[in-house]
């Protein structure tokens, strides 16, 4: 979406970054939705969701195939 629809981020002065729509208006704030709790919360949580993160969690897994762009839009999309 931001490549092909014309989408984009601005990193302001105060290093702050605003995400623009195709016009390059400033898309408003949603709301900071990331965890910013404890880290022992946030690992009880991940156990109750069976979500088990490992050294190996953040190794890429990629084997250079083509990327389905609309199930990765898709994807992103049923997140919001």
């Amino acid at each position: 979406m931001v490549h092909e629809d014309g989408f984009g981020l601005d990193t302001r002065t105060d290093g702050q970054i605003w995400f623009t729509d195709p016009q390059v208006k400033t898309l408003p704030d949603n709301g900071d939705t990331r965890f910013r709790g404890n880290v022992f919360e946030l690992i009880t949580e991940n156990d109750r969701c069976g979500i088990q993160v490992t050294p190996e969690t953040g190794e890429c897994r990629w084997g250079g195939e083509t990327m389905d762009d609309n199930d990765a839009i898709l994807c992103m999309l049923q997140l919001e």
